[in-house]
């Protein structure tokens, strides 16, 4: 388990929308939110934010990951299927080292989005989850 602890947590599905609390993680995934600042005793990791601020994870509802945007070159119509599946599966990766957890993706040629789904399912990538 880890706890981050010490921190103010924005959420906005509660009345008051940022707290001061302690925030449980196992296997990856939040489990609880405490609003004790130190849960006592644990077994774990404790990692104390100095009242750093936690954000839940953003989303972007429109994603289309093997465009470019502006393409004025039109580069993107002499590529192959796979250079443009390597074009998305950098950018999926980079929106979710931006802070992206999920993209709704609004259609891709070739069906690279089912693509980068089905490995990012089987764990096979670390990427946004992706609704296609």
């Amino acid at each position: 388990m880890l706890y981050l602890t010490n921190c103010f947590i924005i959420d906005s599905l509660q009345k008051d929308r940022i707290r001061h609390g302690t925030i449980v993680i196992k296997d990856g995934r939040i489990e609880d939110i405490l609003d004790d600042l130190f849960p006592g005793q644990v077994e774990g990791d404790v990692i104390d934010l100095q009242k750093k601020y936690i954000l839940p994870g953003l989303w972007d509802m429109h994603a289309h990951p093997g465009n470019m945007i502006p393409d004025p070159t039109h580069q993107s119509m002499f590529e192959l299927p796979a250079e443009r599946t390597i074009r998305a599966y950098n950018n999926v990766r980079n929106a979710l080292l931006c802070g992206l957890t999920s993209l709704r993706v609004n259609g891709e040629a070739d069906y690279i989005d089912v693509a980068l789904k089905n490995a990012q399912v089987n764990g096979d990538l670390e990427i946004p989850r992706l609704f296609v």
